[in-house]
């Protein structure tokens, strides 16, 4: 196969939502080993890039989603959702992320994976499969996202700056009586106003410092 082609079904497959490939499917999506003259060419004119042993992207893309899926990649087998700074701040919670960066919650390990795409931070939490769907909506593939709750929740246990959030429990309801979520317990109302009540008696700036790896539950 040469380069045009090997970039024509790479684009293609791109358009179809695939960016990410572990080495067997990238031998069956261009054929010959993982290693030879044409991988080498598609790396080395930045169409291929090996971000994780075994594990390589599409460089080109630009399909929406694309490093969510590869968070996913990174984390296969174990349950993955958006949360901490980028859910809050999708829900305009928090300053909005710098783009490019992805903070996620997940059963597996924690830590940071800088890309070419953009930097994916893992955090590790020790929630069940079934509190994890409970707690978050799925608004598209690839990831879910965790409630605006569970998103403070996460921030409250894994992230030490707490004034960042601005926000009065009856701010928080109408956000989540928008997304149309069931109204918390009366444990959760109460431990959720003590929490909100004390970041705003924080006086600090804005900073992302979530310790890095910390287990959230």
């Amino acid at each position: 196969m040469s380069v045009d082609k090997a970039v024509q079904t790479l684009a293609g497959l791109d358009r179809k939502g695939r960016q990410v490939f572990d080495t067997p499917t990238l031998e069956r999506v261009i054929p010959g080993r993982v290693g030879d003259a044409l991988t080498a060419k598609l790396m080395a004119r930045g169409f291929l890039s090996e971000v994780d042993e075994g594990l390589w992207i599409y460089l080109p893309s630009r399909c929406e989603g694309r490093l969510e899926r590869l968070a996913l990649a990174l984390r296969a087998g174990d349950d993955c959702y958006v949360s901490l700074h980028s859910a809050l701040s999708e829900y305009s919670i928090i300053p909005q992320m710098a783009i490019g960066c992805l903070t996620v919650m997940t059963t597996g390990d924690g830590g940071d994976m800088s890309t070419d795409w953009g930097t994916i931070s893992f955090t590790h939490t020790d929630r069940t499969p079934t509190e994890i769907h409970a707690g978050t909506v799925h608004w598209g593939p690839p990831l879910r996202r965790a409630t605006p709750r569970l998103a403070l929740e996460d921030f409250r246990y894994s992230c030490t700056d707490h004034a960042a959030v601005q926000l009065d429990y009856g701010e928080l309801l109408e956000i989540e009586h928008e997304m149309h979520l069931p109204p918390p317990t009366e444990e959760e109302e109460r431990q959720l106003d003590y929490w909100l009540t004390l970041g705003r008696q924080l006086a600090s700036p804005w900073r992302s410092d979530c310790d890095e790896g910390r287990i959230a539950r």
